[in-house]
């Protein structure tokens, strides 16, 4: 794997250490097949990248030319260095994507042009384009092509040998471009798959265009109306799969102001007038994705094309009943076509298992003359299948975490009614469906309703809802959730403060360990309890093998010493948890076994000095962490514990400063987000600036918490700033990467001064208004200096979107 340009070093130095780098690489890999990436926008001595890539050129296997943005680059590749880089034999090239980087014409005007060129790779297999062409030379063997943006006419050298022959091409995407010209360039006879996703109402397909008796699957994006499509249809007579849009953006489509109907149902209506009835349209057509269409018009498209068996809807033509799939097999029609009352008789295929036909029913055209007649209709049309896939949906957002790591409040108010308690009400048929479901049962909940100011009784009565604080009942309600979900993986909420026999309750959750998928023992405050949990209670209860155990919170629930001697202790346990992925503790710690698969940590209140058992010397390696969260502990004992290589980001919130700083910090060379609450000049923070040199997003307060930021108190300049003044000179070692930073408050000037010191900065935010807090006499220099300052970066203001990116300034 060869990577030039792809990681954005700094700009004075790059074009030498990447041609150093490059030789040692190329020479590294000796007469091997290599993949080539090339991030264009980092590289600023093309000669030379360009003249040692194509020194190998004969071992390309996979050569990519990537560009961010068109418009991005300092420095553009000339045409003559762009066209030669590939103008050599590529006898091993077997893919290859050019993007749309910047070449401008070797006679120095300053303007983007489209290159047309031919490469000799006669075993390539995937050719991807975006505003250049490469065209391959006959014989090819190519398999796969994308096209995006390309305008043949303004290609520089001109193409010549057009139609290109591509005799073995099962795939063609086409996006933004002239369809019926790219048609025209390729003769591709055995062409199974086409993509266009263009808006294309001024091109044309030439009625010269051969026929695609070999197309199976088409997607054209639905743009209305459009002469390509409307000559391009009749073409394709063989066709088994068509979508009006592409499979993969459906996220993208403005589906609430799609008001007509789908194109592809107009043109079916005058090809079916100009043939005549008798001749069927794609007689092998079996299915159909639209993002839109109404239950009539589903029933005009199959009297059309009556091989259709599946129709995919994005916008739900039905939406009281929340259908996403919808296999039609028939219709029952009371009435004439023309007054549009048809009841489409449906089935559904839900994401989770197969319908058996058995189960569907024949829907009437007479309406209910009452709520139960409709609830009978309804149940007879749906089976218990696709109830239950829609109750899943219901089920899953009413149960997801409001955050993570959580608290009993938010945990308590989530589950005072069960998320179907409304489904339930509906009608005894519904009601016994999710009773006898038991993956709605798998929320086993201790002690969490009580902590409401008064528990409710809507979800059910006080035993169902475990809110019942006697001990003996709060064990029977836990015997009866655990029943209720069989052998299924559960999801364990424990409220502390309101369970009084942990040896029951513990010993009942035990046993059933290795179903728990997530676990949260919380507490509302750290003095809150009244009976405390037993060291040794606490310890045993993760004393077990936890294999389906993907997420565990231990909060800063009181436990007290087993020596008898009324103490509250924090505590350290080990957890045997192979596929852990998030952990938050508070006050406590929970170490879990190496290896781990740790992605996510939150410690809070944690002291490594005082746990019991001791951690002395203790050294945890979480080598797929990606994520660290440290409030109100010694951040320096914390990093230097845990080994984490791949850490990305890292939260540290502390009240105050006043930590020794760490003997001995690694370096972070994949931290890209730094948020470091400031309290002012500390220790640890100056010993770690220096081990994160490829920093991108620096804040010195942690995002989402900026409403309990008390600004009006700040008077001093941000310890940043501070630590840069001090080690003037020495600028450039720090962070040459970073582009966002976010202070909770500073001058203008200060302002000014750190992008002066930190040139790569495009994004700056200060939570507190700069100006109002200057002086009179001082307010019009801030706000000259700050109209300045956001010629040069994106300035924003407490929570305010920042700038559009294209605003003037070298950095837009």
């Amino acid at each position: 794997m060869i990577d030039v340009g792809m990681w954005g070093s700094l700009r004075s130095t790059q074009g030498v250490s990447q041609r150093t780098t490059l030789e040692r690489l190329l020479k590294q890999s000796g007469e091997l097949s290599i993949h080539v990436n090339v991030g264009t926008n980092d590289i600023e001595d093309f000669a030379a990248i360009f003249d040692l890539l194509q020194n190998g050129a004969h071992r390309w296997q996979v050569f990519n030319l990537i560009a961010p943005s068109k418009n991005s680059m300092s420095v553009p590749i000339r045409q003559s260095q762009f066209c030669g880089l590939l103008n050599v034999p590529l006898p091993c090239l077997t893919s290859l994507h050019i993007g749309g980087c910047w070449v401008e014409p070797d006679g120095g005007e300053d303007l983007t042009m489209s290159a047309g060129l031919q490469v000799d790779a006669p075993n390539l297999r995937a050719l991807s384009c975006e505003l250049h062409l490469a065209i391959p030379r006959s014989p090819s063997r190519l398999r796969y092509l994308s096209i995006t943006n390309v305008d043949l006419e303004s290609l520089r050298p001109p193409v010549d040998g057009l139609p290109v022959e591509l005799d073995q091409l099962v795939e063609l995407r086409i996006t933004a471009c002239h369809v019926g010209a790219i048609l025209s360039a390729f003769f591709t006879p055995i062409l199974s798959k086409l993509v266009v996703n263009t808006k294309s109402e001024y091109y044309t397909v030439s009625q010269s265009t051969p026929q695609y008796l070999h197309l199976k699957e088409l997607q054209w994006d639905d743009w209305g109306r459009d002469p390509a499509f409307s000559t391009f249809l009749p073409l394709c007579p063989n066709l088994t799969f068509f979508s009006d849009y592409v499979v993969g953006l459906e996220d993208s489509l403005p589906l609430a102001t799609i008001d007509e109907p789908p194109t592809i149902l107009l043109e079916i209506s005058e090809i079916r007038q100009r043939r005549g009835e008798e001749e069927r349209l794609w007689p092998d057509l079996k299915e159909v994705l639209l993002d839109s269409i109404t239950c009539t018009e589903i029933a005009e498209l199959l009297d059309a094309v009556p091989s259709i068996q599946r129709i995919r809807v994005l916008r739900n033509p039905i939406t009281h009943l929340g259908l996403h799939e919808i296999d039609i097999v028939g219709f029952v029609q009371t009435t004439p076509p023309a007054s549009s009352k048809l009841h489409p008789l449906i089935r559904v295929r839900t994401l989770m298992e197969p319908i058996e036909p058995g189960l569907l029913r024949n829907l009437t055209d007479s309406g209910p003359s009452s709520k139960s007649s409709s609830l009978s209709d309804i149940n007879k049309a749906l089976p218990p299948e696709l109830l239950l896939w829609i109750f899943d949906l219901i089920y899953i957002e009413g149960t997801q975490p409001v955050s993570y790591p959580p608290t009993l409040e938010e945990v308590a108010e989530r589950h005072k009614r069960h998320a179907l308690l409304d489904v339930m009400l509906v009608c005894r048929s519904w009601h016994n469906l999710v009773v006898t479901s038991p993956r709605y049962w798998t929320g086993v909940q201790v002690g969490i309703t009580e902590a409401l100011p008064s528990s409710p009784k809507e979800g059910g009565t006080a035993e169902e809802m475990g809110t019942l604080r006697n001990g003996e009942s709060q064990k029977r309600t836990l015997e009866r959730q655990l029943e209720r979900c069989v052998g299924l993986p559960i999801q364990v909420n424990v409220g502390a403060d309101n369970v009084e026999d942990f040896a029951a309750i513990f010993d009942l959750l035990q046993n059933q360990a290795r179903r728990w998928q997530v676990f949260n023992l919380l507490t509302q405050t750290r003095t809150s309890k009244s009976t405390a949990i037993g060291h040794s209670e606490l310890l045993d209860l993760f004393n077990r093998p936890l294999h389906c155990l993907t997420s565990l919170h231990i909060g800063a629930c009181s436990v007290k010493s087993d020596e008898d001697d009324g103490r509250s202790i924090p505590a350290s346990l080990q957890v045997d948890a192979p596929n852990l992925r998030a952990l938050s503790c508070e006050q406590h710690l929970a170490i879990p076994l190496a290896p781990s698969c740790l992605r996510f940590l939150s410690l809070s209140g944690v002291d490594l000095a005082d746990l019991r058992p001791p951690v002395d010397g203790l050294r945890v390696e979480l080598d797929q962490l990606v994520e660290l969260r440290i409030t109100e502990c010694n951040p320096g004992a914390i990093l230097s514990t845990f080994s984490t290589p791949v850490l990305s980001k890292l939260v540290i919130n502390n009240g105050e400063p006043g930590y020794l700083a760490a003997e001995s910090l690694p370096q972070y060379q994949l931290l890209k987000e730094l948020q470091w609450y400031d309290v002012g000049p500390d220790p640890t923070f100056t010993t770690f600036l220096s081990r994160c040199p490829n920093l991108k997003v620096f804040a010195d307060y942690e995002v989402g918490l900026e409403d309990k930021i008390p600004l009006e108190y700040i008077d001093a300049p941000p310890t940043i700033l501070l630590h840069i003044r001090q080690h003037k000179g020495e600028e450039g070692r720090l962070w040459p990467s970073v582009t966002e930073v976010l202070l909770d408050a500073a001058t203008c000037t200060e302002m000014a001064e750190l992008v002066d010191a930190l040139p790569s900065i495009r994004r700056l935010r200060v939570l507190r208004d700069p100006i109002p807090r200057q002086r009179r006499e001082n307010r019009m220099n801030e706000r000259q200096l700050l109209e300045r300052l956001r010629e040069r970066v994106h300035v924003a203001v407490w929570l305010e979107p920042w700038a559009h990116e294209g605003c003037s300034g070298e950095r837009s």
